[in-house]
């Protein structure tokens, strides 16, 4: 949507691989940042939450490159990425669209597009679809999660009684 990311300064908001978070494993941000190095970008990465001395941004080469401060990610950049649905980013929503980026790109829902202010026209979101979904895919979409959440919930009890008829003596 908003052309070659070659030689552009990218912003990723959002290391931590859940929002809220301070945890980066399997953060897929941390490969995004990886493929924007070899593509020519200059990938600058921020979360609140993370630590500068980091293991996986140590790991991954991206110390120099992080900041929590998230006035240096934006300064300057030509894309914003939002990574991670911190809500520190909702906070700072009004920041983020005062930025001066020619594109901002919500890959994790976080912005209603529809109450976007100064930045309708240069936002686009990843995996948001333009319908609603069908009342039958809600439908099973909540009873497969259900089903999910109940096996997980039911792995305990089925445990403390394998080894309770097993191996407990009284």
């Amino acid at each position: 949507r908003f052309g070659s990311l070659k030689g552009k300064r990218v912003a990723l908001l959002g290391v931590a691989y859940r929002f809220d978070s301070e945890d980066t494993r399997n953060s897929p941000t941390l490969v995004l940042a990886q493929e924007l190095l070899n593509h020519g970008a200059d990938p600058i990465l921020h979360d609140p939450y993370v630590h500068a001395r980091d293991q996986n941004l140590a790991k991954t080469k991206m110390t120099s490159r992080f900041t929590t401060d998230l006035d240096e990610a934006l300064k300057g950049a030509d894309i914003i990425f939002l990574c991670t649905a911190h809500g520190y980013y909702q906070e700072h929503r009004a920041q983020i669209e005062k930025s001066s980026a020619a594109g901002i790109v919500d890959a994790c829902n976080l912005f209603d597009p529809h109450s976007l202010n100064g930045m309708r026209d240069r936002y686009t979101g990843i995996g948001r679809g333009h319908t609603a979904p069908s009342d039958a895919l809600v439908d099973v979409t909540v009873k497969g999660f259900r089903a999910v959440e109940m096996g997980v919930a039911n792995e305990p009890s089925t445990l403390i009684d394998y080894l309770n008829e097993r191996y407990a003596t009284d």
